[in-house]
């Protein structure tokens, strides 16, 4: 999943990202993450325009939008609900304006198919998350909904 998101943001955002000196990273484990013991799935950073250092991680001025990824089949959600953990401490531990992304494939039907609850997208989440969702539309017919919710 996460190579194929990779894959269609450099494909139908490459222009995009080179105009405005963007960079992605997977697995990106940069020092304000570092300190939570978390790796966020995803990143898009801006880099720096002259840097003089040798690593090419020490050119990130800042990340722009961190993603979480999750595929489940219909029997499994625990793990997403601690994807929202993840982005709740991200927000509330790391002093950024960073936007978050929880992108979830869950191979089952939800009648409400978004996973923050109104508690958390009236405080934390508000103005800073969004949740991309594939779930099944009905039982029956199995045909899959592509959502989008921002807070």
């Amino acid at each position: 999943m996460k190579c194929a998101f990779y894959h269609h943001l450099r494909t139908k955002l490459g222009k995009l990202l080179n105009e405005n000196n963007l960079c992605i990273y997977t697995e990106y484990l940069g020092s304000e993450f570092k300190e939570l013991g978390y790796r966020p799935d995803m990143v898009v950073v801006k880099m720096k325009k002259d840097c003089d250092e040798k690593y090419l991680i020490n050119h990130i001025e800042e990340v722009v939008v961190a993603f979480e990824f999750k595929f489940k089949d219909k029997y499994e959600f625990n793990t997403i609900v601690a994807d929202a953990d993840k982005i709740y401490n991200y927000i509330k531990r790391i002093n950024n304006n960073c936007q978050y992304v929880m992108a979830i494939i869950h191979e089952k039907y939800w009648e409400n198919p978004f996973w923050l609850t109104k508690k958390q997208t009236n405080n934390w989440a508000k103005g800073r998350v969004t949740e991309l969702v594939a779930s099944y539309n009905d039982e029956i017919t199995e045909e899959m909904n592509f959502l989008s919710k921002g807070y």
